[in-house]
């Protein structure tokens, strides 16, 4: 009991609970811009008062968190994006796994496909750069950990990169209606292609 007050009154116990509601409010701000965005409002006439509202959140406490609107949806995309990097580095890139990588790479952008889609919609041009450059290191990367025994062959990494930037622009493409072809079929090119390139 002593203890329990020693460290309340140290701030310890407070720390936590002020952790879950950062979670809390930076969570419904950023789901406040998708659903904003969802609704058909233009990305460059949202507002903090907008986001604010929405959130049910103060303006005080969105600039407890975020200077702008830009500063959230950079938040959104690095969530997104971490989400997918650990989906990727922990799955199995042998010859009789590759097929589950896709398959996971595929399900995760298809459950994600409508806020991206939205959000790709709305979005400036320079910020969907970013999406995709880092959907492109995200793929490289797992490449290059899970097949080190392959890092000796010439022209590997520049394989890789060439592989998976076409793979990251085509999942964009589907994602935004910019392609015929739906993240399954390029999740089923991407992994004949990876055939070729693996074996």
């Amino acid at each position: 009991m002593h203890n329990a007050i020693l460290l309340k009154k140290a701030g310890f116990i407070m720390k936590k609970k002020e952790y879950r509601n950062v979670i809390k409010s930076k969570t419904s701000i950023q789901k406040a811009l998708v659903d904003l965005l969802v609704k058909g409002k233009n990305f460059d006439s949202i507002t903090i008062k907008d986001l604010a509202l929405t959130a049910n959140v103060t303006r005080g406490t969105f600039y407890n968190h975020y200077k702008s609107v830009i500063d959230v949806a950079e938040d959104i995309r690095d969530n997104f994006m971490n989400q997918l990097s650990t989906v990727l580095l922990h799955t199995d890139l042998s010859t009789e796994s590759r097929k589950n990588f896709f398959n996971i790479l595929n399900n995760f952008l298809e459950e994600n496909k409508n806020h991206a889609s939205v959000i790709a919609h709305s979005i400036p041009l320079k910020f969907l750069i970013d999406v995709k450059a880092k959907f492109n290191k995200a793929i490289t990367d797992t490449f290059m950990k899970k097949l080190p025994e392959m890092n000796s062959r010439k022209n590997l990494i520049g394989e890789i990169r060439l592989f998976a930037n076409g793979l990251a622009v085509s999942y964009i493409d589907a994602i935004m209606g910019d392609s015929k072809e739906t993240i399954s079929e390029v999740t089923e090119t991407g992994y004949e292609m990876s055939n070729y390139l693996f074996n």
